[in-house]
């Protein structure tokens, strides 16, 4: 600024000099955010959804609004959301209808029921149930989009796993019944619920907890493995608390960066539950 023709060292700074020296500043300060948000990218572990959250709850911008908007379109940014306790930025029933209809979005052919309860299916009181001869018992979290199987969080782990797909028993947790094995993902109770399990409802989740050790009590000895896939905290938390109460069954990854639904895409941790697999399937021999 001191070499600008319309700088005079005798005389008064003119208009445009500030006008300069705050666009100089306005560019420093989004660099400056560019370079922040940059870096959260590339630290992956849900750090930048949980700066943009941060700042959705302190009304900066738009963000609020453009957030809220977006989980009408993404079930799982939605539930990532609730995960990190921002349920304040996802959109309720009657938002959800009305972005729809403002934004012309058409509403999924799966029917949702918010009338559902756990007695409405529980693995433990089907008499159809057989486990076939699949050495390894997977178990896995539940996603928002039904049948699981569908889900993005589903499908990652089908294709690490695809190489082992017919020595593998999925059994999905559900926060509303507990073990799903893969068999009954279609059941209208199954396909319509709307529940994601939270840390603040403890007896919730000692319901799924105690039907989860029913099952592997009753199922866990006919498998040769136990293994659990399982990074968002609440689920997790679940899936250990079973497998201890047990005494058999292994939760991957071993130790996750943070415990959130991004690390379930990282791929170190999907590689690291394939040479689990691997490992287990090469050198144990069948029951």
């Amino acid at each position: 600024m001191y070499d600008s023709e319309s700088y005079d060292r005798d005389g008064e700074y003119m208009k445009s000099d500030f006008y300069a020296l705050m666009s100089y500043h306005n560019f420093c300060v989004y660099q400056d955010e560019m370079n922040h948000v940059r870096e959260l990218i590339s630290n992956g572990g849900g750090e930048l959804l949980e700066y943009v959250a941060k700042m959705a709850r302190n009304d900066v911008g738009n963000i609020k609004r453009a957030l809220k908007r977006a989980t009408v379109r993404d079930r799982e940014l939605a539930q990532q959301l609730r995960e990190r306790g921002y349920n304040r930025l996802v959109a309720d029933q009657s938002d959800a209808e009305q972005e729809r209809l403002d934004l012309d979005i058409p509403v999924d052919d799966q029917e949702i029921s918010l009338e559902h309860t756990p007695e409405d299916f529980n693995i433990l009181q089907r008499k159809d149930y057989r486990v076939g001869d699949e050495r390894v018992l997977l178990v896995i979290p539940c996603s928002q989009t039904k049948p699981y199987s569908n889900s993005r969080t589903h499908r990652v782990v089908a294709d690490v796993t695809a190489e082992w797909n017919d020595q593998i028993h999925k059994v999905t947790v559900s926060g509303m019944y507990g073990p799903v094995p893969e068999q009954y993902e279609s059941l209208s109770q199954i396909k319509s619920y709307e529940y994601v399990l939270t840390n603040a409802e403890k007896q919730r989740q000692q319901l799924v907890v105690n039907r989860l050790v029913s099952y592997l009590e009753e199922y866990g000895s006919q498998f040769d493995a136990i293994v659990g896939y399982a990074t968002s905290k609440t689920y997790r938390t679940v899936i250990e608390q079973a497998f201890s109460e047990y005494g058999d069954g292994v939760v991957l990854p071993k130790d996750p960066k943070m415990r959130a639904l991004t690390e379930h895409f990282r791929t170190t941790n999907l590689e690291e539950l394939s040479e689990h697999l691997d490992d287990v399937l090469s050198s144990t021999p069948s029951q």
